[in-house]
């Protein structure tokens, strides 16, 4: 069935359908990965001034002031792909979330953003440091995740609440679906049919907890020797291990203390990749 059929709000895509190719859905979100690492220092040189704030109060008659230069989000939507990953920290950092009780949870580490489509396989994947907001990747996920896929609907939950985001999507030809922040105001609720499809967005949590669960991307004995693994991975096979199998690694791993390691974050990327270790 072609595609402007079974979703008509991609009339103006009309494409026939191919698994290879195709997914109509993709749920976006984020993951921690915790670390035993230290938390990189910035260099001097590299920290940016403050600013000087603007005068407070209205502008004086004929007082010319600056224009506010714009977020980064607006910024990233000029840029390439590569100017938007090469903006993201990826050093260890802290991070700090709400958990889905609500409160307040902090880790040193990582944080892996997924693309993941409905059937639960992941279709991009950015890894950057703890500090970094759900937003930011966003707009890089979405420039992925259209080189190696055709999308219909991208659903997201309310970390990626952005008008620059709903725009930069809808002018690509795609659906936004994206759970709205209301900011201490008033909270619009997703119509019937859209209520209805964002449930979808609860595979992006399986795919998470599956490769903590079965891939070993948590902190506890996930350690991989040390070798250059890119950050943005794509669609593969995971690398199974058993409860023993881990426990087993970290006891050997802990007790030489002379073996040099890198973190989860790594084995992460070879997971999305679908590489085998040693490889």
């Amino acid at each position: 069935m072609p595609a402007h059929e079974y979703y008509p709000e991609c009339r103006h895509r009309p494409k026939i359908f191919c698994l290879a190719r195709r997914t109509h859905i993709i749920s976006r979100d984020s993951t921690a990965i915790e670390a035993r690492e230290s938390i990189a220092k910035k260099d001097k040189a590299e920290v940016v001034p403050a600013k000087p704030k603007g005068k407070p109060g209205r502008k004086k008659k004929g007082e010319v002031r600056p224009a506010p230069e714009p977020s980064p989000l607006e910024r990233q939507r000029g840029q390439t792909l590569e100017q938007m990953l090469f903006e993201l920290d990826t050093a260890c950092a802290t991070g700090t979330k709400k958990n889905a009780q609500g409160y307040k949870i902090s880790w040193k580490g990582y944080k892996l953003h997924l693309d993941t489509a409905c059937c639960g396989v992941p279709i991009s994947a950015v890894l950057t440091g703890a500090n970094v907001h759900d937003s930011r990747v966003a707009l890089p996920l979405t420039r992925i995740s259209a080189q190696r896929v055709d999308v219909c609907y991208e659903l997201m939950d309310a970390a990626y609440c952005s008008t620059v985001i709903r725009e930069d999507i809808q002018a690509a030809g795609r659906v936004p679906l994206i759970d709205h922040n209301p900011r201490k105001g008033e909270k619009k609720e997703f119509a019937p049919h859209e209520a209805q499809r964002y449930k979808i967005r609860s595979g992006a949590e399986r795919c998470n907890a599956r490769l903590k669960d079965e891939s070993g991307s948590s902190c506890s004995g996930a350690w991989t020797r040390q070798g250059d693994v890119p950050l943005d991975a794509g669609s593969g096979g995971t690398v199974r291990r058993s409860t023993h199998e881990v426990a087993a690694v970290t006891r050997k791993r802990n007790a030489s203390a002379k073996t040099s390691f890198k973190t989860s974050s790594q084995l992460v990327a070879r997971v999305v990749h679908g590489q085998k270790r040693g490889n």
